[in-house]
Parts: structure tokens; sequence; C-alpha cells
């Protein structure tokens, strides 16, 4: 899990209202209000309840969430790709 860099952390010294984007079955995004904060450089949902609501619709729309995951891992974690910007960066 990432980390939030200490150069931003102040940012979060503070409850955030924060858009948690999930994925519905026909791939249209969804994007809940929730209110968190930050404990130990993680972002974290303040209740119990915005979590659960988080896991059910995940739950709910499970194959269009792995989609969406799976697109995001080829676009930003691919092994080329990062390899071929860290290899840029040495020389």
């Amino acid at each position: 899990m990432t980390q939030i860099p200490d150069s931003h952390i102040d940012l979060f010294n503070r409850p955030l209202l924060l858009g948690l984007a999930t994925v519905q079955p026909d791939g249209q995004p969804q994007v809940t209000p929730v209110w968190g904060d930050v404990e130990d450089g993680l972002i974290r949902f303040n209740t119990a309840e915005e979590a659960l609501s988080a896991i059910e619709n995940v739950s709910a729309h499970y194959d269009a969430h792995c989609r969406a995951a799976r697109e995001i891992v080829h676009e930003y974690f691919d092994a080329n790709k990062v390899l071929e910007q860290l290899l840029n960066k040495i020389d």
C-alpha cells in the first residue's frame, strides 16, 4: 500500500471530505462523498458504515471492479513501462 509522502501529509491533518470512487456493473463510475482522515500515513474511512458501504459496493459489482483494477495495474504498474521509466531517469 502506498503511503502519503511527508511533503503532502500536512494536507491531511484535519478531517477530509473524500470522494470514494467505485464502478457500477455497466462501467459507469459512482463517486460517494465520505469523511476520512489519515493515520500512520494511510487514508482511512471515519465510520464503519462508510467502510461497509464501500465493501458492499465492490462486492455487488465485483467483475466491474476487477476490470477497473486490472486497467489501473496495466497502466501504472506494468513492469515494462516502469522499468523503461526508471532506466530513462538513470540516463
